[in-house]
């Protein structure tokens, strides 16, 4: 059961991996950037392009500084709050889907910044608590953006390579 799940305590894990990821690329970054204006990477010679490499590897990785940034400002703003069995689905919400081909049910956060993250909680429920996985979703992915709006008891089809894959909303919080 999804609903006694803490989602200020899954939101503050994302935060917490997001700032770890930040401080990683912000270290990258300038090693990066000493790199590219560093002797050994001048060129040689017309063919050389190893500062242009460094240089280019430096700009990504000055984007995904300003994207992690970013992110953790709206995360910053995002609050933990109760969804209502018949509130549409928004970022905050924590979402249990059934896959209505296979039956398998997987847990998803809606948040506005760390597609993909895989956190863990505790999941309260026959009077013991288990640990379950939940996957971050943005509204950037296919799934995050299907899912907005939607409200609990609605079937969601999303259509991936070769396969149509449908689900059923069957839990909010």
């Amino acid at each position: 059961m999804i609903a006694k799940t803490d989602k200020a305590e899954l939101l503050a894990v994302l935060k917490r991996q997001l700032e770890a990821e930040l401080a990683v690329m912000e270290h990258a970054h300038q090693q990066s950037r000493e790199g590219a204006t560093h002797e050994e990477a001048r060129s040689e010679g017309d063919k050389d392009m190893r500062s242009t490499e460094v240089s280019y590897l430096a700009r990504g990785q000055a984007l995904r500084v300003v994207e992690l940034v970013e992110g953790l400002n709206k995360l910053s703003m995002l609050r933990a709050r109760k969804f209502s069995e018949d509130d549409p689905l928004a970022m905050g919400a924590l979402v249990r889907l059934e896959d209505q081909d296979s039956g398998e049910e997987s847990c998803f956060l809606l948040a506005p910044a760390g597609a993909g993250a895989r956190l863990s909680a505790c999941e309260a429920g026959s009077g013991k608590a288990q640990a379950m996985e939940v996957v971050v979703l943005t509204a950037g992915s296919p799934l995050g953006r299907a899912l907005l709006g939607q409200r609990l008891g609605d079937e969601v089809e999303l259509i991936v390579p070769a396969k149509k894959r449908s689900y059923v909303i069957v839990e909010l919080a």
